[in-house]
This record gives C-alpha cells, structure tokens and sequence, in this order.
C-alpha cells in the first residue's frame, strides 16, 4: 500500500480564550440543572466525565471553544463493546449506524475506552438543547441495543 503524497497537518494547539474555563464551567453548571442531578456542595459536572443518566447508561458532556463561547455535545456510552461483534452483528451495526444518521442526526461509533457509543452530529451552545439530545440518545438506546445484538426489526 503506497503512502499518500500530502501530510495531515497536526492539530492546532492554540490556547484556550481567555474566561473559557469559567465558561465551561458555567455551561455544564447549566447542563446538570437540566438534568435535574442533585450535586453535592463542591462536586461539579465535568466535561468529559462520565455519569449516569436517567435511564442507566454512561453519558458524556464534552465541551468545546467554537472561538466565541462554549459548545457542548453528548455522548451516550452503549454497555457493548465493538470487539463483541462479529458477522450478521456487524451488518445490523451498520444499518442501525445509517439509519441514526438519517432519522435522528446521531452518529454511532466507538468510544475511546472501545464501547459503542450515540451523540449527535452537531453541537450546541444551548445547554438545555444538549440535554434534549441527550434524552433523544437515551430514548432509542435500548432499541439500538437489541437491533444490533438480536436483530430486532424495531427501527431506532
């Protein structure tokens, strides 16, 4: 296999705006109030760090500078991991996989700890909009599950 003729350039590393942190702390601030989690004194909602949501799967909140404010995107954390999968498996991953993306505008992938995960396409400076993506990731989860591991005809 020849090597290709151009060079990825390394990502940027240009720091962060100034007040960012404060920013994305404020954001998540917003996103846990939505969420309606009980936080103890001191503990904060991380970006990033995993909790669990509502209905029991892992979730996400990461954070991002789009160079005017702070952007959010969720993850939902599947407990199946892509080397559990093989065969017919794979081929209901990738319907299901097409089938997120047309209808509800949510990727499937991997997570970087190798668990399949849903967020969405896009992200958002609102957090209560994050947060609805986030319950319409949680709300067709299960379905996602059963259609990869048993080929359930339920359309996500």
């Amino acid at each position: 296999m020849s090597q290709p003729d151009f060079e990825i350039p390394p990502a940027a590393d240009a720091p962060p705006r100034p007040g960012f942190a404060a920013e994305s702390a404020d954001f998540m601030s917003t996103v846990a109030v939505h969420l309606g989690l009980a936080l103890a004194p001191g503990e904060a909602l991380a970006p990033g760090h995993p909790f669990d949501s509502p209905t029991g799967f892992a979730c996400r909140i990461h954070v991002m500078d789009d160079g005017e404010r702070a952007v959010g995107q969720p993850h939902l954390l599947l407990p199946m991991s892509a080397h559990e999968l093989a065969g017919d498996e794979v081929v209901r991953l990738m319907k299901v996989q097409a089938s997120l993306m047309a209808g509800l505008g949510l990727w499937l992938g991997l997570s970087d700890n190798g668990l399949l995960q849903m967020h969405p396409l896009a992200w958002s400076a609102d957090a209560a909009e994050v947060v609805q993506l986030l319950d319409a990731a949680n709300g067709v989860a299960a379905d996602v599950l059963r259609a990869i591991a048993l080929g359930e005809e339920q359309s996500p």
